[in-house]
């Protein structure tokens, strides 16, 4: 019985197998949105991001589905996400399920909570964190190119160039708004300096933002205005796509 790490092996060496690296850059980025419009189609909930926690492969980390069992609920599109997780290289038991006391702190608005730094840091070490960038490392990962959650979240130099919120863009390239929070998106359309970027992002509480309960974690298109990408001190990697085959 090879286990939950054979069987995500496997998944890798198909992916290697029939993703063999595209004639040109402009092939590979496309892939990449290809695959983030895959996910958001499939795995999200729609432009209104209505979650109605129902047991499908549809994700809403934030939420539990069915009855608790020992202080514990199915998470909504757990094994979505513990997939999603492990093609990233980093882990995903812990997606399963999700602790009620877990699902109450993630429903408080993080505005209103005096410590949201603790807030964040109880979702970190006790459920399974923010996972943006896993999503975007999935992205990469499951469109052929070889690069791991870790290497993403350090932004090695030998895989990315790093460039300024106001920089040009392109489909393909991930960025980072709030360094300090870390989170991350999939740049789904090119953009010149000062043009808004539109994005897919996973970790989301919602499409708007505005509506923050409930707090779902869902994958959502999103946009970004670059004077908040630069108020924000934000940054995009630039992927050197030989370094990853």
């Amino acid at each position: 019985m090879g286990g939950a790490g054979a069987v995500r092996d496997d998944v890798l060496q198909l992916i290697d197998k029939n993703f063999a690296p595209p004639a040109d850059e402009a092939a590979q980025r496309q892939r990449i949105v290809d695959i983030a419009e895959a996910s958001f189609a499939s795995w999200g909930w729609g432009s209104a991001g209505t979650v109605t926690p129902d047991g499908s492969p549809r994700i809403a980390a934030a939420r539990g589905f069915g009855p608790g069992i020992g202080g514990a609920r199915t998470r909504q599109g757990g094994a979505t996400l513990a997939a999603v997780y492990a093609i990233a290289g980093a882990g995903g038991a812990n997606c399963l399920t999700i602790g009620s006391d877990i699902e109450a702190v993630y429903q408080q608005n993080p505005s209103d909570v005096p410590g949201q730094v603790a807030r964040r840091n109880t979702l970190n070490q006790r459920d399974i964190g923010a996972w943006c960038g896993i999503f975007a490392t999935y992205c990469y990962r499951a469109s052929g190119l070889i690069i791991r959650w870790d290497d993403v979240k350090r932004q090695l130099p030998q895989y990315f160039d790093t460039l300024g919120a106001n920089a040009a863009v392109q489909k393909g390239d991930i960025g980072v708004c709030d360094p300090q929070v870390n989170h991350h998106f999939v740049v789904i359309q090119d953009a010149a300096p000062g043009n808004k970027v539109f994005s897919i992002d996973g970790n989301v509480g919602n499409p708007a933002e505005a509506i923050v309960s409930p707090w779902n974690s869902v994958i959502s298109k999103r946009f970004y205005f670059r004077s908040t990408l630069a108020g924000k001190a934000g940054r995009f990697l630039r992927p050197k796509f030989g370094a990853m085959r």
